[in-house]
């Protein structure tokens, strides 16, 4: 068995100097804010009371660590290494004494010993919105960056309101943590997907973004409510972009007209379809029937141009759909199956009295019958 002594001559690193003995809690903190800086998963364990002059740590490599005063030792194990670290807080004066190791998974007891913290941490927090007040937002930078707003005075800088005030925020418990930034491809959806905290300073927000695919400047923000970050907080920011397919082939299968359904076609085999291309142009069939024209959409909003419309028809049912996708001014995507990639869009009017239902494509035709037979696509 290989036996390494350890005595205060070996280079350790001054937290503070204390006149009193330090506490297992003041000992904690020392660690803690020790490794701060360091943001890769890890986890602190800790000898559950101080340890006497003479104590012994055994590796996992059978080695030894012989320690001659009084103190706490943590241990530092990191979750994608077998590298890690030993922290010994002299008793006396809060000391600290940092020992790496290589190819050690930590002491032979390790399990005995009592956690102090792991990393990342994901913390919950709440969506902020100025939905129903009089303000907006503005002078955010848009340059997809954190800020962190820990009173008034700074939320201030970035909110305008007509007329009353914003939903108010107590700073004295909270942080508004404020994101933004823009992109070139049209925007469906903005979620924040999950906040860690990485060390005890060290923070990532990611942010999910769903596009539609069509190509469309638009900024975008989101505002959480947290629990109180200290100054030192550094939050870094990660985009994630994922897109949802809205431009293929669309089948209407139903419609909604204050609340009774009709499922679609009721009076002939011809399916009505609808198409979007990236160019924000549509173009639909029924039977000899075309339809076509340009759209406009951002977010859950959306509206249809018409451009042309042959007149080769005079069946009631297909004339009004026409004349329901002109009052048309929200959308909804839905996955019926990840697996299958099976999909259902929602178009609806302001208030809810008109839904039109409409499966993709690829859908249809497994449950249905092969669109190509049909029409030609």
């Amino acid at each position: 068995m290989k036996k390494t002594v350890l005595f205060l001559a070996l280079p350790f690193v001054f937290i503070a100097t204390l006149t009193a003995q330090i506490t297992q809690k003041q000992a904690d903190e020392i660690v803690i804010n020790h490794i701060s800086g360091d943001t890769k998963p890890h986890t602190i364990f800790a000898k559950e009371v101080v340890q006497a002059d003479g104590f012994t740590v055994i590796t996992s490599k059978s080695e030894m660590l012989e320690l001659d005063y009084s103190c706490f030792v943590y241990y530092v194990k990191y979750d994608e290494e077998t590298n890690g670290k030993y922290l010994i807080v002299k008793e006396s004066n809060g000391n600290l004494l940092e020992v790496n190791t290589k190819n050690d998974e930590g002491p032979d007891d390790l399990e005995e010993w009592r956690v102090v913290i792991h990393y990342p941490i994901e913390l919950s927090f709440e969506n902020y919105s100025l939905e129903g007040s009089s303000c907006h937002w503005t002078n955010l930078p848009y340059n997809d960056k954190v800020i962190i707003i820990n009173n008034s005075v700074e939320l201030e800088k970035y909110i305008s309101c007509n007329e009353g005030s914003y939903p108010a925020i107590d700073f004295s418990k909270h942080s508004l943590i404020l994101a933004s930034g823009k992109t070139d491809i049209g925007i469906y959806e903005i979620v924040a997907n999950n906040l860690l905290q990485l060390s005890s300073n060290k923070f990532k927000l990611t942010v999910g973004i769903v596009l539609y695919g069509i190509v469309n400047i638009e900024s975008w923000n989101i505002a959480l409510l947290v629990e109180k970050l200290n100054k030192e907080s550094v939050l870094e920011l990660n985009v994630a972009f994922e897109g949802v397919e809205f431009c293929q082939t669309w089948v209407l299968i139903e419609k909604e007209i204050n609340n009774t359904t009709e499922v679609m076609p009721p009076d002939d085999i011809y399916p009505v379809t609808l198409t979007f291309y990236p160019t924000k142009e549509f173009r639909g069939r029924h039977d000899a029937n075309i339809y076509e024209g340009t759209f406009w959409i951002s977010r859950d909003a959306i509206s249809f141009s018409y451009t042309g419309i042959t007149d080769v028809t005079d069946i009631d049912w297909y004339l009004i759909y026409l004349l329901e996708l002109s009052e048309i001014s929200k959308v909804f995507i839905s996955s019926h199956n990840s697996d299958t990639n099976n999909m259902q869009l929602q178009l609806s009017n302001s208030d809810g009295s008109i839904r039109l239902n409409l499966i993709n494509k690829k859908w249809f035709e497994e449950t249905y019958f092969e669109l190509e037979d049909w029409y030609n696509f």
